[in-house]
């Protein structure tokens, strides 16, 4: 077992000024304060493009679009002039498995504007006029990804690893579909999923704690327009995900790429078991973590195989990916691929070595650590470990889980998860008269 105790802080559970609770009306509620002159409310809804029927494929990510073209109190663009005029900054994304809504601003600002920005988020109009408007705006995001080489990859990526889920359709949805939704289909997809018992409310600043809390329950008291309490159960896959699915190959020819790309990838485990996603996250690192890491010191800084080299993980609540990509020479690509291989064949043979299993925790640990200095991070963590994680053990605790992984446990991870019978391999080429 590695212990860095010099590099890990107490739990963040000691923290007496963070406050964790759920209201009468099932909304999540975590609040922190911290010595920093600022303040983040993050909102987290699990609600994403997976929960979505085909036929309203790209619903969710449109939705966040309209989320900000008013309410019954604010006109369309009143908000955000609102959040240039203090100087703070207010941003949203959709993904697969959650809807994020979030805003900085200053301490004397957030009794203002964070009801405000709860008002958008629960009781978001959706006016016709600015639902066309905003048809066109998604329309031309969806073109430009169709025309961005590595967006074009990575869809061809997700349909290859992910075939049996919904994750295999593009975040953005098509043309066809958004050219095809209506005003009344999104009002009913907010309504069935921006409810309060399907988000936490994350706030991290300077104020007081029950300051933050007095300001956020006087907005359910006063500004909350509700839905009836409808009881949410995303839909299911057609078929339970497997992880034992056989080695698929698959071969594009991409006419803006200059060098060939390389992603292999395996199928990993359900966003539920926390344990094998972060094993497989140290040794993602310790593969390809850095220029001392094995795959990059060996394939890029020594043999010169490759001129890009990345090992990540994709971490979703049906299943996740573990991933090596690479750009590199059209020659290059057999050679390359039997590398990779060997060095997943010898973590799954042989135990990493103490001091670097050392090495790898302590970087992981304290990149945490670091970026969790701010009030954005944090409140980003609280928010995603609680309500799609479902495990806010992990925001608190995450330093300290790092440091008890052991050397069985890649090994044993290696083993069960990246094996060469079950790689998903994705080449792309340049296109070559």
């Amino acid at each position: 077992m590695i212990v860095a105790p010099s590099v890990l802080p107490n739990s963040l559970k000691s923290s007496s000024s963070l406050k964790i609770s759920k209201l009468a009306n099932g909304a999540s509620l975590i609040l922190e304060q911290m010595p920093v002159e600022a303040v983040t409310i993050s909102i987290w809804l699990n609600v994403g493009a997976a929960v979505e029927p085909e036929h309203l494929s790209g619903v969710a990510h449109f939705l966040e679009h309209m989320i900000f073209k008013g309410s019954a109190r604010q006109a369309p663009g009143e908000f955000e002039a609102a959040i240039e005029a203090c100087g703070g900054s207010t941003n949203a994304c959709t993904s697969n498995d959650y809807t994020n809504y979030h805003i900085t601003i200053a301490p004397a600002d957030f009794a203002e504007l964070a009801p405000r920005l709860l008002d958008l988020v629960l009781n978001a109009a959706i006016p016709d006029q600015e639902f066309e408007r905003e048809r066109l705006v998604v329309l031309e995001e969806i073109r430009r990804s169709q025309d961005n080489c590595d967006r074009r990859i990575y869809r061809e990526l997700a349909q290859l690893i992910y075939a049996d889920l919904p994750y295999s359709r593009p975040v953005l949805g098509s043309e066809q579909v958004i050219g095809g939704l209506n005003s009344s289909q999104m009002r009913k997809f907010h309504r069935d999923f921006y409810q309060p018992h399907n988000m936490t409310i994350a706030v991290v600043g300077s104020l007081p704690v029950d300051q933050m809390r007095a300001v956020i329950e006087r907005f359910w008291h006063q500004d909350y327009l509700p839905y009836p309490n409808i009881a949410l159960s995303p839909p299911a896959p057609s078929s339970a995900p497997t992880l034992a699915r056989p080695e698929i190959r698959k071969e594009i020819i991409d006419p803006q790429l200059k060098r060939a790309r390389l992603i292999l990838s395996w199928r990993t485990s359900e966003l539920a078991d926390c344990e094998s996603h972060l094993v497989l996250g140290v040794l993602a690192s310790i593969l390809g973590g850095g220029r001392t890491s094995r795959l990059i010191k060996d394939l890029k800084e020594t043999r010169g195989l490759c001129d890009r080299l990345s090992v990540g993980i994709s971490s979703q609540k049906l299943a996740g990916s573990f991933q090596v990509s690479m750009q590199l020479p059209v020659e290059n690509l057999a050679i390359a691929e039997q590398a990779v291989c060997e060095h997943i064949q010898k973590v799954g043979e042989e135990l990493v070595e103490i001091w670097e299993l050392e090495k790898i925790c302590t970087q992981v640990a304290k990149r945490f650590i670091f970026a969790n200095e701010s009030p954005k991070q944090r409140a980003h963590n609280y928010g995603y470990y609680d309500r799609i994680v479902e495990n806010l053990e992990m925001a608190l605790d995450y330093p300290q889980m790092i440091a008890r992984i052991t050397s069985p446990q890649i090994q044993q991870m290696a083993q069960e998860f990246l094996k060469i019978s079950t790689m998903q391999v994705l080449t792309a080429l340049p296109y070559q008269n």
